[in-house]
């Protein structure tokens, strides 16, 4: 009996070691990297289906287990670098010694405890950084070894990994698998609606939990819920286009720096950052906020950047990313739907704006009064200032409105028409 028992033993042994023997690639999908803040959560951060294109010299690294038990880092030259590597802003180089896989290293598998041990200075699976209870900051304090907890597929084609970093968890999905590159993403264009039957490449991160539905009050129309819960950081939000961004950039330019979009709030006097970013160099982003002034209403929200820092107009600006309840914890708030859709460029020529139909306002600049040449055709109309404070509303449209009590700066028209079209311009106050 003890030898049969010692048979089955080491057939175990083998098939586990058999399991773990050959060739493993990060998987090329969205969430194949993740990191959060307790097991199985990775709300903080995780990779994009995007990233695999961008980052195609980290998805095309190799991980070998031989069956010697000898193990090998390969990346035939270039890999992901990050700013700790001295990449800063991290992106594509060459690979910073001790994780270039120049040291000899090997591999342990454990199966009654379902862990990988490599040993080896510089020996990593899934991110250089990351190592048992911490990450590092400097290549130099790279470990002797690093042990991976792990789980296999059933087809044995994927492994999981999930290591603690003390302060949370990332994750890791491996595959055997050979994969060519990934479809080609569909373009985002403006006006962003939601109704075309494409990938909007939403990607949430710090809480939120985006998902593309009916409107509850226009079954014909799509628009994006996201749900900000009670776990959100102050920071959480949805990315849109991720990471290639729109298609073409933001025709920012003189006199055209706006954008708009509608938002369905809870509350009334919720700040929304809108944020673009230039999709291959997050540094270079402008942003602004400006907050919901209704409840449980659809509103029209404008964000003027023309004060942002750093606007530069031939930086490219494409990658909106939006921030409901900006700067609160969840924990202090609880748990806030939000519904959003239509985001568009304002421009008064009408380039990617073809859902709005101009106002003719006069004078412009204006002090005291402004003129709607077309208000026998308006049914309503709501004035906006640059941070979206409702400032002025009528459903009886004269022809002369009042500005007088308005401060210096920039405003925004929206009007709803008699035959429900929809007109929208600017005008400034001098």
């Amino acid at each position: 009996m003890k030898k049969i028992l010692t048979i089955i033993l080491v057939f175990a042994i083998s098939a586990s070691f058999a399991q773990v023997a050959g060739t493993w690639r990060v998987s090329p999908e969205a969430a194949a990297l993740g990191v959060g803040p307790t097991l199985g959560d990775i709300s903080w951060w995780s990779n994009s289906i995007g990233d695999v294109t961008t980052r195609a010299c980290y998805f095309d690294d190799r991980y070998v287990f031989n069956e010697d038990g000898t193990f090998a880092n390969e990346m035939d030259g270039e890999s992901w670098i990050e700013p700790w590597q001295g990449n800063d802003p991290e992106s594509c180089g060459v690979p910073v010694a001790p994780h270039d896989g120049s040291n000899s290293a090997t591999w342990t598998y454990d199966p009654g405890a379902s862990t990988i041990t490599l040993n080896g200075v510089g020996a990593f699976l899934g991110l250089a950084k990351v190592i048992n209870e911490g990450e590092l900051t400097t290549p130099g304090d790279a470990p002797a070894s690093i042990t991976y907890p792990v789980e296999f597929s059933e087809d044995g084609e994927t492994m999981t990994i999930n290591i603690s970093i003390a302060t949370g968890y990332w994750r890791f999905i491996l595959t055997t698998k050979e994969s060519g590159p990934p479809p080609p993403e569909d373009d985002i264009s403006l006006p962003v609606t939601f109704n075309e039957d494409i990938d909007y490449r939403l990607v949430d991160f710090g809480g939120t939990g985006s998902t593309i539905i009916e409107d509850p009050m226009d079954a014909a129309n799509m628009v994006v819920q996201t749900i900000r819960g009670e776990a959100a950081e102050t920071w959480a939000g949805t990315t849109v286009a991720e990471a290639s961004g729109l298609v073409p950039a933001i025709p920012f330019a003189e006199g055209l720096t706006s954008m708009r979009m509608r938002v369905y709030s809870p509350e009334a006097g919720i700040p929304i950052l809108f944020k673009i970013e230039v999709w291959d160099n997050t540094e270079l982003f402008i942003e602004v906020t400006s907050n919901t002034t209704v409840a449980n209403e659809w509103e029209t929200i404008y964000f003027d950047f023309v004060d942002a820092p750093d606007f530069d107009f031939a930086n490219g600006y494409n990658k909106p990313v939006v921030f409901f309840n900006f700067g609160a914890a969840g924990g202090d708030v609880g748990e806030m739907t939000f519904l959003w859709d239509d985001i568009e460029f304002v421009n008064p020529e009408g380039i990617f704006d073809n859902k709005y139909q101009v106002m003719e306002v006069y004078p412009n600049p204006a002090t005291d009064r402004i003129n709607i040449k077309n208000s026998t055709e308006l049914s309503s109309i709501r004035i906006y200032s640059v941070t979206g404070s409702l400032v002025y509303e009528s459903e009886n449209v004269s022809e002369t409105i009042d500005i007088s009590t308005f401060n210096n700066g920039v405003y925004f028209i929206h009007a709803s028409g008699i035959k429900g079209q929809s007109y929208s311009t600017k005008f400034t106050v001098n």
